[in-house]
Parts: structure tokens; sequence; C-alpha cells
């Protein structure tokens, strides 16, 4: 059975910034009919302040922003011929005429021999979706050597959810080889899924009805941190191993008060939880742990973990968390 190892990853943003401000008026003007279903204080609270600003593609072409960021994870490690396997977890977007992104990346990279594949189905856990897609196929058949994984977003709607998050638009990749010098190695992806929940919200931005707050509020939040500690718990048995040996926890980039909240749920350390980069992002979707993996990098915290878990959630409703060695 082949291992799964993580080569290379990188993100980018648009240059174009839309300031928080504006768009809250633009959520008063257009959407502000739900937000008095908000009962918690907490929530009514919750300002998102702390963003500033979310990056914006502007004349946006499906498939064009994500092969910078690609052609830079292949660099030196594989070339678009030796890929096995390429899969799409962008959550928004696809081509006009809404087919994956995925196809035209097979063509740009000339990989010929790559399946492609796309996994958007579970909104913002897309990612994670793809890790435990792309592990299961290396560790089934030695034909997958060179993964690909990728996503590119941008979103058509409303981009502020009071007490929520603010969406960015964004694009980022990773590159899994059975067979590199990397010693970061993916061992375990835990995911839960509560379809019956799938109508509380959705990624149809533009409609009035695809975030209902009072749902949110009252269903998904009180089993949120429940089902992460769940699964949070899972990896470790599955592991053998304690909190106090995980170095390095990833989270997805909601609002500051989540940080909080998954802190106190899990009861991690201030060194043990990264606090992601909101400022001048928002929540770029599937992309948000691959960002929080380059900002780790940057602050020198990435390559000194020896435990690391990465956790996020999504529509349908959807969690996982997955744990890599270093």
């Amino acid at each position: 059975m082949n291992n799964t190892y993580i080569t290379s990853f990188d993100y980018q943003v648009p240059i174009d910034k839309i300031p928080i401000a504006e768009l809250r008026q633009v959520f008063i003007d257009d959407f502000s009919d739900h937000v008095d279903d908000l009962e918690s204080p907490k929530f009514q609270n919750i300002t998102l302040d702390e963003i500033e600003a979310v990056s914006v593609y502007q004349n946006y072409n499906p498939g064009t922003e994500v092969i910078s960021v690609i052609e830079k994870v292949l660099t030196d490690k594989s070339d678009g011929r030796e890929l096995d396997l390429i899969i799409d977890y962008s959550v928004v977007s696809k081509l006009e005429n809404g087919l994956s992104i995925g196809n035209k990346i097979q063509e740009q990279l000339n990989a010929r021999n790559a399946l492609v594949l796309s996994v958007g189905n579970g909104g913002c856990l897309s990612f994670m979706l793809a890790l435990k897609t792309a592990q299961a196929f290396m560790q089934a058949n030695d034909q997958y050597k060179n993964v690909l994984l990728f996503s590119e977003d941008h979103v058509i709607g409303n981009r502020y959810n009071p007490g929520l998050n603010v969406l960015g638009d964004g694009a980022s990749a990773i590159l899994l080889q059975s067979e590199t010098d990397s010693t970061m190695q993916l061992v375990d992806v835990e995911c839960y899924n509560m379809g019956r929940l799938n109508p509380v919200l959705g990624v149809r931005h533009d409609l009035k009805g695809n975030f209902k707050y009072k749902e949110f509020e009252n269903k998904i939040q009180p089993l949120h941190y429940k089902v992460i500690y769940d699964l949070f718990n899972k990896v470790l048995r599955n592991n053998s191993l304690k909190i106090e040996d995980i170095d390095l926890v990833l989270y997805q980039n909601m609002s500051h008060n989540d940080y909080v909240g998954l802190k106190s749920a899990l009861q991690l350390s201030e060194d043990q939880l990264h606090y992601g980069k909101m400022k001048g992002h928002g929540h770029v979707f599937g992309s948000d742990i691959i960002i929080n993996m380059c900002h780790s990098t940057e602050q020198g915290k990435l390559e000194k973990a020896k435990n690391i878990v990465a956790i996020s959630s999504g529509a349908g409703f959807s969690w996982a968390v997955s744990l890599i060695k270093n």
C-alpha cells in the first residue's frame, strides 16, 4: 500500500478588494430580509470587521486564474504529462457549460493520462473530501503516484453572511505523491455528513434563501463543535495520539469568534491553534486550509510541527478532520 505525501502547495487571491463595509451595505439593501431571524445576541454582535476586506476577481474567466498556481506547485516536482489524477475541489465555479474546471486544466497541462474528478458536493469541505479521495486512489492502486488537487472559486451574489463569514475569491493547489523526498505524510482523514441539514446552507449565493440564519443558529451551531470534537478524538485514537501530541491545528477562516469557539471546544493551547489569514481574504471555500498551510509556513510553524491537524466543515452539512505527520 502506497503512502501519500504532500510535495508542494500554494494559493493566490486577486489583487482587487472590496471592503467589508461595502459588502455589508449591499447585504442590507438586497438580502436583509432574514437577518432578523438571528436570535442570539452573540451572533447579532459578530461584526466580522477583523476581515476588513476580501479579494474579488474582475472579468472572471473560469480555469484561467488557478493555472499559475498549479504551475508553481508542479515546478521541479512533476509536469502535467506525469499526472495520474486531477481532482477539482472548486465549490462554486465551473466552466460555462457547467462542467468541472478540471477538464480545462487537463488540456492546459497536457495531462492526457490523468483521470479527472470533481468533488465540490461537500461545499467548503471539498478540499478534505479531495484529500480522502486522493489517498484512497493512491493506496488502492500503484498507478496513482502523482495527484494534483486544485480549486478556483468566484462568488456570484451575496458575500456577507452576518454571524458566519465573508466570502472571498481565490485559487489553490496541492501536489500529492507516493514517491518523493517530502516527509510530510497525509495519514488520516475522517469525515461525517448529516444530509438532513442540507436546506440550511447552500452555494447559490445569488438566492435570498441560500442561507437560513435561524436554522443555522439553532440546528448547525449546537452540533458544530460537538461533531468536530468527536472527529478530532477519533483521529487521535486511530493514530494512538493524545491532544498534547498535536503541534499545530489548522482551521477554516470564518471569523475570530469561530477560532475562539474551536479552541475552547478542543481545549487547545494558544501555541497549538494557528489563527489563519482572514484579513484581506475572508473565507475562500476549500482553499482556506491551503491558505493557512502557506501562512503557517511563512511564520515558521509548519516545518517545525510533527503532528498537524486540519479541520473544516461545509454545507451539506459535513465536517472533516485530517492528520498530517511531518
